[in-house]
C-alpha cells in the first residue's frame, strides 16, 4: 500500500498479471444515431452521419447485445444469486431483432406500466408501481399524441417562439 510514510510501489509486470482485457469497438458519435445530453437538462437528438469503421458498432448495440447474451448465459439458473439476472427485463429489440433506440429512450424518460404511454413530467411520476422512469431528469422528453409516441428530440427547430422575441429556441434542445 502506498502512503507517505511508504512511498514505494511494488513493481508488476503486465505478464504476471492475469487479466483478460475486452476491446469493444464503439462507433463514433457521427456513425451512429442517439442524444447528447448534458448538465443543463438538454437532450438534443442526433441522426447517423455515417456508417461506422471496420467492426465498430454504436454503444447501443453493444450494450443491448451485452445484455442478451447475459441473460442467455444465465437462463435456467435456479441460484438466489442469479434471479437478478434471469428475471431482468431486457426487451430492447424491434420486431426484427435489432436494437431499438426508441424503446430506450421511453424506459430512460418514463412512461406509464398499464398502456405504456410517456409520463408527462416528474411531478406525475409515482411511487406506488404504476410508473417508471429511468432518469427523472429525462421524464416527459416523449409524448404521445394521436396514437403515436413521439421523442420530443427528433422534432427540433430553429425558431425563436418566445413572444417577446427575446431568442429562447426552447424546441432546439
Amino acid at each position: 500500500k502506498r502512503t507517505v510514510k511508504n512511498p514505494d510501489v511494488p513493481t508488476y509486470t503486465p505478464a504476471d498479471i492475469q487479466t483478460e482485457v475486452f476491446f469493444l469497438p464503439a462507433a463514433a458519435v457521427y456513425e451512429k444515431e442517439g442524444t447528447a445530453a448534458q448538465t443543463g437538462r438538454w437532450v438534443q437528438f442526433r441522426w447517423k452521419g455515417a456508417d461506422p469503421v471496420g467492426e465498430s458498432k454504436a454503444d447501443l448495440w453493444i450494450y443491448n447485445e451485452l445484455g442478451k447474451r447475459i441473460k442467455k448465459l444465465y437462463a435456467g439458473s435456479t441460484k438466489p444469486q442469479d434471479e437478478p439476472i434471469v428475471n431482468l427485463d431486457w426487451n430492447y429489440d424491434d420486431e426484427h431483432g435489432h436494437d431499438d433506440i426508441m424503446k430506450v429512450a421511453l424506459e430512460l424518460c418514463g412512461y406509464n406500466v398499464a398502456d405504456g404511454t410517456p409520463v408527462e413530467g416528474f411531478a406525475k411520476l409515482s411511487d406506488d408501481g404504476s410508473t417508471a422512469c429511468g432518469c427523472w431528469v429525462y421524464c416527459g422528453a416523449m409524448t404521445y399524441k394521436d396514437g403515436k409516441i413521439i421523442y420530443k428530440t427528433q422534432n427540433r427547430d430553429n425558431k425563436d417562439n418566445s413572444k417577446t422575441g427575446l431568442g429562447l429556441y426552447s424546441n432546439w434542445a
